[in-house]
């Protein structure tokens, strides 16, 4: 009856597949809320050279609204991550800062001539302000979180680690195989989070063939004195 009673309270076993942005951030999550744990990843963001297909460390990451005015749940996910990383700007080991930022539209962002954009009810200082450029005649300005990725990642796995988090540093060829507890005893997984992203479309028992990359340019330079984001 004691052993039992000791494993009735166990916290449940989650394995996290991947360790990007997503997967990082959703363990950090679920350790924080009592469950037990580990990160299976391929790729971690203490790696110098991280190979091409590990996208997070290479974002150009601020907070920007790209949903449409009337999908309520997307507004209430992105008001919740702008005064989440308000919060971590004030940690100066997040890697999250607040800066002003400038956004340019060819046409206006509600559908409506002379309406404000839902998310200026969000942000810190919005104001709407004149254009420079005739293609885009519409402007605001705002406070707006820029986070340096390869800081924040890091950041995040040490916030996961000192919850209690594990970390097993493997390649998966199958969703199942993290299941598989590799530890001190053998104990069952309950949960399986996938955030592998686009390499769902190469792990078996997933292979979600409708996965696929998109690709930009990201210039890196030193430019100390810019201390602003700008967006056409």
């Amino acid at each position: 009856m004691t052993t039992h009673a000791h494993h009735k309270h166990e916290k449940p076993l989650v394995a996290v597949i991947g360790a990007g942005v997503v997967g990082l951030t959703t363990a950090l999550l679920l350790q924080c809320n009592h469950y037990d744990v580990t990160i299976i990843a391929d790729e971690f963001p203490w790696e110098d050279k991280p190979r091409p297909d590990y996208a997070s460390p290479k974002a150009g990451a601020h907070w920007r609204s790209f949903c449409d005015e009337d999908d309520e749940r997307a507004k209430g996910y992105d008001a919740v991550s702008y005064r989440t990383f308000q919060e971590l700007a004030k940690d100066p080991e997040s890697g999250v800062k607040i800066r002003d930022a400038i956004d340019y539209y060819d046409f206006n962002p509600t559908g409506h001539e002379g309406r404000d954009p839902w998310w200026s009810k969000v942000v810190d200082d919005f104001k709407k302000i004149p254009s420079t450029n005739a293609s885009f005649p519409i402007a605001y300005s705002y406070k707006t979180p820029v986070i340096t990725p390869a800081i924040y990642l890091r950041f995040l796995l040490h916030q996961f680690k000192t919850a209690g988090g594990h970390v097993q540093h493997r390649k998966l060829s199958h969703v199942a195989e993290a299941a598989l507890w590799v530890g001190t005893k053998p104990r069952p997984v309950k949960i399986i989070v996938n955030c592998t992203g686009f390499q769902a479309r190469h792990l078996g028992g997933v292979n979600d063939l409708r996965n696929f990359q998109t690709r930009g340019q990201t210039a890196v330079v030193r430019a100390s004195w810019i201390h602003e984001t700008v967006t056409w």
